[in-house]
């Protein structure tokens, strides 16, 4: 056997044990959350980082197949992700059509793969065992363009949509009207009813706020969506919340968060996971470029000295998990996490380093935390290697 050929044997075996090592720990750590909890947050620390997508589809995996997790929320539009449940529920659709009107982040090859495997699992499942989608965000104007002509209930949206393209309104004088507008809203005969207008309500809503009372209006809406969602569900349903860390956090340094009004209702029943990574590049829009230009771009970023990732991936080849639930000697009340979101500046990091960067109360923003030693850009679905 020749030296390249017996190297080659070693990197495999190697690949393969760090591999058989990472599921247990994800499965030893599954195991504990879901003997009390029926709600697990998935969260990340950039939209573009394609491991975090791999390993949160293998997590999603364990759950669904061995504790019954059959309901899976997305940080997307309600009315968007419908595609998406069609598909995995047998509908013949390519994948132009599950992502349209879809945020990029979740457009990748390693998303549609996950998506792929719902559908392959829900063909050998009765229907009630069947995974289903929902998306729980306010939704975006760019989706509005797609979906237009099959928003139900045009009587209530159309005149929203009105009042947000008036060009001589003022932004108080459109909320005012929103909100006399919503006054007219009928009692609906259920609550998919409901979620259709009134994400198409909230959305219009929050994009003519902007700014602070914006973010802090969605966070309120993420949480409001979810729990209507729970009851549309059977009874005892179990789900899986993928979103960004800021959003699943139960005590963000920002605002309030969709976690913090979770963890309020549900308590105990919600356990939240966020996820980080020691070094490497990810994807993300460029905030120095036009809006109205491509603005997706590649990116690298270190870690700061006093972040987890410093402290506790530094020199791994493996994931670490982190238990915050237990005493952790070895880390501060606080300390740093990366915290991307969809959008990057280097010019900003450069003249701030800690702008991405969130600080973290030890055992009140997280349950666990998963941190990876590097990322690697998400892929785009259609992208050719």
């Amino acid at each position: 056997m020749n030296i390249i050929k017996y190297l080659a044997l070693i990197c495999l075996f190697c690949f393969v044990n760090i591999a058989k090592s990472q599921d247990k720990k994800l499965e030893n750590m599954l195991m504990e959350i879901s003997k009390n909890s029926d709600i697990i947050g998935l969260g990340e620390s950039t939209h573009g980082t394609k491991e975090f997508t791999e390993i949160k589809s293998e997590i999603v995996k364990i759950l669904v197949t061995k504790y019954q997790f059959k309901n899976f929320v997305l940080e997307a539009g309600y009315i968007e992700c419908l595609n998406m449940n069609n598909y995995i529920h047998g509908a013949d659709i390519d994948s132009n059509m599950i992502f349209k009107g879809i945020p990029w982040p979740w457009t990748t090859k390693g998303f549609l793969s996950l998506l792929k495997w719902m559908k392959n699992y829900n063909e050998n499942q009765i229907e009630e065992d069947k995974i289903s989608i929902y998306g729980t965000d306010i939704g975006s104007m760019y989706a509005y363009r797609f979906y237009h002509e099959e928003i139900k209930f045009k009587t209530y949206v159309d005149p929203l949509l009105e009042i947000y393209k008036d060009t001589i309104l003022s932004k108080n004088q459109k909320i005012s009207l929103f909100e006399k507008q919503q006054k007219t809203f009928q009692n609906f005969e259920n609550i998919q009813d409901s979620l259709w207008v009134m994400k198409c309500y909230h959305t219009l809503y929050c994009y003519t706020k902007g700014g602070g009372k914006a973010r802090k209006y969605r966070e309120e809406k993420l949480a409001e969506s979810f729990l209507g969602i729970m009851k549309i569900a059977p009874k005892n349903a179990k789900f899986i919340l993928w979103a960004h860390n800021q959003h699943v956090s139960k005590k963000s340094t920002h605002r309030k968060s969709m976690g913090y009004f979770l963890n309020q209702k549900l308590g105990k029943k919600y356990t939240n996971i966020a996820f980080d990574f020691y070094k490497g590049k990810f994807r993300a829009g460029d905030l120095e470029k036009p809006v109205n230009s491509d603005r997706m771009n590649l990116f690298e970023i270190d870690t700061l000295q006093n972040s987890i990732s410093k402290w506790k991936q530094k020199d791994k080849t493996e994931l670490t998990i982190v238990n915050l639930k237990t005493p952790q000697k070895s880390l501060p009340k606080r300390f740093y996490m990366h915290d991307v979101g969809a959008a990057y500046s280097e010019k900003i990091a450069q003249k701030n380093p800690k702008y991405f960067y969130e600080k973290v109360n030890r055992n009140r923003s997280f349950d666990y935390i998963i941190i990876l030693p590097e990322s690697t850009p998400s892929v785009y679905y259609r992208e050719k290697f």
